[in-house]
This record gives C-alpha cells, structure tokens and sequence, in this order.
C-alpha cells in the first residue's frame, strides 16, 4: 500500500498540464445531465467503470471543475510506481493479489473518509483497464 502525498504546488501544475493536454487531445468535454447537489459536509466516493487510460484524468478534471474538493484516487501500487508524481496529486496504491495490501488499502480508504475536508475518492471498480 502507497499513501498518497498530495501537494498543493503539484496540484497547480498537473491542472494546468492536463488543461493543456485535454485542449491538444478533444475538441470538447460535455457534461450529460444535471450536476448533483452534494452534501457539503461528506465525503465523496466516486465509483465509475474504468474503460480508458484517461479515465483517473477525467475524475480530477470533473473534480477541478464541478466540486473542488481534496482529491484521491486509487491506482495499482505497480502502475504508481511508474509514475510516482500521481501521488503528488493525490494518487495511493493498492497491491490487488497482496491480502494485507488490500486491508491496508481499506484502511487508508476509510480515514480518507473521515478527512474534516471531505474529499472526493475514486475508485475503479474494474482494478484496471
């Protein structure tokens, strides 16, 4: 299990780095359907079907744009340690065949949830792609 380590400078360079590449890459990004009232004091568990590498991008990006709230995301801990920034912006890691890395993982989750900030989680169902 990989905590995240976010931080605010990487934040203001990962938003203006995926604004950039989202630009170069779709013509434009639609939100289908009414934005949801959140309830201000919980926390958020977003659980979407994982069908795309940029599948993680669009969750922070949606976050960025519609909620601003601290954002998490959950990753394998092989594909984080590839691209170790990811924690930088929030990203922690779970070892899927690793029993004790998953009740870690559970773990870490839940006092996510119990942030005073909070945060939106999101997690892939699917594990991967």
């Amino acid at each position: 299990m990989i905590p995240a380590k976010p931080a605010r400078w990487a934040n203001i360079v990962f938003s203006k780095y995926l604004k950039r590449l989202m630009k170069r890459s779709f013509n434009s990004v639609q939100l289908l359907g009414d934005v949801p009232d959140l309830v201000p004091d919980l926390p958020v568990l977003l659980l979407p079907n994982h069908s795309t590498w940029w599948d993680g991008f669009f969750a922070y990006w949606l976050n960025k744009q519609l909620f601003q709230r601290p954002f998490y995301l959950l990753m394998l801990e092989r594909e984080l340690k590839k691209y170790p920034f990811f924690r930088k912006v929030g990203a922690f890691g779970i070892t899927q065949e690793n029993p004790k890395s998953v009740i870690k993982t559970m773990a870490y989750t839940r006092s996510l949830l119990a942030m005073d900030s909070h945060p939106l989680i999101t997690i892939f169902p699917q594990g991967e792609l």
